[in-house]
């Protein structure tokens, strides 16, 4: 007689039962995420297609009819309606040539500079004072012109290179035997004058 081993077939039986269920809710979940998929996609080409019926090359957008606002940027919304189209407002483009970016300076105590300026300041070579005298007088047009030169003179000219009142004094000293002065452009005037604060 032949006896067959019948322990722990139970156990097995419930294991692939178990493994065959397992693998059905697996390629059920698979047809549902494709079909999802498939749906979402054709309502995303649905909506593309009536954006670019609605809008594209019109000037509208949708109207927007509510905002939902979050600290995080990812969870901000607009939702517009198609029902109402608004004209949309022409994009008004900045000239590049009028925008100065300003340069930091990370090192503010051993550069002679103690703040940020802007690009086009820096772009001003040293020598070129009658450049850097328009560029005193563009930012502030006020500035009297003989200030604005001086001013150029001490970052791009040769008063730069005096930092002390002696070099100061005796460079006044050599110009003064000449008969000029050191700070040329400006002139002590007597008289009456009539001053206009406008």
């Amino acid at each position: 007689m032949m006896r067959i081993d019948l322990s722990g077939l139970r156990e097995k039986i419930a294991k692939l039962a178990y493994d065959k269920m397992i693998e059905s809710e697996v390629n059920k979940l698979e047809r549902e995420t494709a079909f999802l998929k498939t749906t979402a996609n054709n309502k995303e080409k649905e909506y593309n297609e009536k954006v670019a019926n609605i809008i594209m090359g019109t000037g509208n957008v949708p109207a927007i009819v509510g905002q939902m606002r979050e600290p995080n940027d990812a969870l901000n919304y607009d939702f517009v309606s198609f029902k109402e189209i608004v004209k949309k407002e022409p994009i008004e483009y900045i000239n590049p040539k009028k925008i100065d970016y300003v340069i930091h300076n990370p090192n503010k105590e051993e550069c002679k500079l103690k703040e940020d300026m802007p690009l086009s300041f820096m772009a001003i070579k040293e020598g070129e004072v009658e450049k850097g005298k328009n560029w005193y007088l563009q930012k502030d047009p006020k500035l009297p012109d003989g200030i604005a030169e001086l001013m150029a003179r001490y970052n791009w000219g040769d008063l730069k290179h005096m930092p002390n009142k002696r070099q100061y004094k005796v460079k006044q000293k050599k110009l003064q035997k000449k008969g000029q002065d050191i700070i040329g452009g400006l002139e002590v005037r007597t008289g009456e004058f009539i001053l206009k604060f406008d």
